[in-house]
């Protein structure tokens, strides 16, 4: 989303300053000699210097990080890419902590203006041989203009021609572009020419009667599809599949961050941050739905004494921990689900995904309803049937009958069942 088209012109703003001011002495160090490379593989999923890699990005499309977070809390809260300034210190500082970098810019990749070459090419020679650099952003929602959804920001041609041009002078590192939830397939494909990696940004919790802020309809809606709860987080993973097929990445962008940012608008009283259960189940739900990585937007409007931050940390240090295993290949399977009534009209709200790692089977279940539902889970197994399955993160154990197993899942509930 480009609630931030202010920090995205900040970004923009280091840019050019870069391309303005000589550096100073600390800046003109010797760049390391081999330049990492970052490249995608089969199915989205990106490898860095050969070895996967799964993005759990604290991401801010152009601005500086969060407030009062040191890159060491970063770190040890799971998360292994932030955004960066076009400061060497600061990469050097994130590279001490195993961090990567994305650096932001926008505007400058739009070459209908010439004299954005000369920033690419200075960008690229300072800061493209750095090891904690990853990728290159492109400008936020190219194609989308808040409360003129048909005009677009920059000129598509004129931004083809930038990631094309970025790409000769540096291929070993990846463009990502981050869309509205708004607009036509073909026309965020039409803006996403040459980028490796496409990311949807839908932020669905919004308190109930908000005064309307900047980035909703008129209906109030932050997203433009019939489904306007968490669970639509992976239809715009599929949106966005849509978009660049299976040959490029999706990292879908999540909410971290409550409406009411503002001071000016006063909404303190409408104080409403994603919960622990949602900000779990969205990261698991964009998972199923087969993103190749997760960006957090928004963290920089809190702190590091907040208790979303302890929420949204307890979920990436488990994004972190499963990393390998969303890495690892997905399983064809022909599990079935049986519905137990339970009185709501959820026949078809468990989605599921099987993967298999180091020898240890996995089956991720997200229920995509604000009801809760009891199912049966049929045909999981193969000749070998386990006594049990252990769900992940739960400290219990549900007991298998006859190959199958029964379990409850509350609303928007997520279970990640190991055997």
């Amino acid at each position: 989303m480009a609630i931030p088209l202010r920090a995205g012109l900040r970004g923009l703003g280091l840019l050019i300053a870069i391309a303005a001011i000589a550096h100073p002495a600390s800046a003109r160090r010797k760049a390391p000699p081999v330049t990492p490379d970052v490249q995608l593989v089969q199915g989205g999923a990106v490898q860095v210097d050969g070895k996967p890699f799964f993005p759990i990005g604290l991401y801010s499309s152009g601005s500086a990080p969060p407030r009062g977070f040191s890159y060491a809390e970063i770190a040890e809260a799971g998360f292994n890419l932030v955004t960066a300034p076009f400061e060497q210190s600061a990469l050097d500082e994130l590279n001490r902590h195993g961090l990567k970098a994305i650096l932001y810019l926008g505007p400058a990749l739009d070459i209908s203006l010439e004299s954005n070459r000369a920033i690419l090419q200075k960008a690229v020679r300072d800061f493209a041989n750095h090891p904690a650099m990853l990728v290159w952003e492109s400008i936020n929602e190219p194609s989308w203009t808040y409360q003129d959804y048909t005009k677009n920001r920059v000129s598509a041609e004129g931004l083809a021609a930038g990631h094309a041009y970025l790409k000769t002078l540096d291929p070993h590192h990846l463009i990502l572009a981050t869309h509205a939830p708004h607009q036509l397939v073909k026309t965020i494909a039409h803006y996403s020419k040459g980028v490796d990696a496409i990311s949807p940004a839908f932020y669905p919790i919004i308190p109930p009667n908000l005064p309307k802020t900047y980035g909703r309809d008129k209906y109030g809606f932050h997203g433009d599809l019939p489904n306007q709860s968490a669970s639509a987080v992976g239809e715009y993973t599929d949106k966005m599949r849509k978009v660049v097929g299976w040959n490029r990445s999706v990292w879908t962008t999540l909410q971290a961050f409550s409406w009411s940012f503002s001071d000016k608008e006063n909404l303190k009283d409408y104080l409403l941050f994603p919960s622990y259960a949602e900000t779990r189940f969205m990261a698991f739900d964009a998972i199923v739905h087969g993103a190749n990585g997760l960006l957090f937007w928004g963290a920089h409007h809190i702190n590091s004494t907040s208790s979303f931050w302890r929420d949204l940390s307890r979920v990436t240090k488990e994004l972190k921990e499963m990393s390998p295993v969303f890495l690892s290949p997905t399983i064809k399977s022909n599990v079935a689900i049986d519905y137990i009534e339970l009185g709501y009209s959820n026949d078809s709200s468990i989605e599921f995904l099987r993967k298999t790692y180091a020898g240890v089977n996995y089956l991720i279940a997200t229920n995509t309803s604000r009801y809760p539902a009891k199912v049966v889970f049929r045909n999981v197994f193969g000749a070998q049937v386990p006594t049990s399955v252990r769900v992940a993160d739960e400290n219990r154990k549900v007991s298998t009958e006859q190959g199958t197993f029964t379990d409850s899942f509350e609303e928007l509930g997520v279970h990640v069942y190991v055997w």
